[in-house]
């Protein structure tokens, strides 16, 4: 499998991918782990973006190509900035990455030769995505405010994956909404393991979901 996957082309089909490199199935994962792939990415993409996702772990070069214009390459990255542009953007992870670097460095936007998601999350099919994705942040709030606060930090945690991605964009449209998120996140992160502290968890984690979901509105 993984000689398929490095022979070919940076777009894959759902068709092609049934396993990981390694031979493990999505299907055979923890129902928890293809529950909350299907919430996200609905069912007919749950499981490539887990095959996507778990060959990251463990064959990292299948997502390999060309090095950005300052010869820094998407493989160079830690695992933080590689797992939020392979959630999002699968197969295309490393020219996602490439050209949101050059845009960077060369202080402009360089995003239109970039191929389209093959298999966007699920709810781009009902009207515009999101700018930054929230339906986690949305678990993890419900989930602290049910008292479950070991699912709302894992919620919490998913959510800081995709704000990762998603803030250079939203950075490049608006320096201040992405500060007041930034900010929103960073007071929940500082509150999030600490026993003493359960009682503000929701509160900051409302916040935040109200701080992104005013972001979303505002931004194109």
């Amino acid at each position: 499998m993984l000689v398929v996957l490095a022979s070919q082309p940076a777009v894959a089909s759902a068709q092609q991918l049934t396993a990981a490199p390694d031979g493990q199935v999505f299907q055979k994962q923890s129902l928890t782990t293809q529950n909350e792939f299907t919430a996200t990415f609905g069912s007919s993409c749950a499981q490539l973006e887990w095959i996507w996702q778990h060959t990251l772990a463990v064959a990292p070069d299948t997502f390999g190509g060309d090095p950005a214009v300052d010869g820094q390459s998407f493989g160079d990255q830690d695992d933080d900035v590689q797992l939020a542009f392979v959630a999002l953007f699968g197969m295309q992870a490393n020219a996602q990455w490439v050209a949101e670097h050059n845009a960077v460095v060369a202080h402009h936007v360089l995003l239109k030769d970039v191929a389209a998601v093959p298999c966007p999350p699920a709810k781009a099919a009902a009207g515009p995505v999101d700018v930054i994705p929230s339906q986690h942040l949305s678990d993890a709030t419900a989930a602290a405010r049910d008292g479950d606060f070991g699912r709302a930090t894992d919620g919490f945690a998913a959510f800081k994956v995709i704000w990762a991605a998603a803030k250079p964009k939203v950075a490049a449209q608006s320096p201040g909404l992405a500060d007041s998120v930034q900010t929103a996140v960073d007071q929940v992160s500082a509150l999030t393991g600490k026993a003493d502290v359960q009682a503000q968890v929701y509160p900051a984690l409302q916040n935040l979901l109200k701080v992104v979901k005013a972001a979303n509105e505002s931004l194109t």
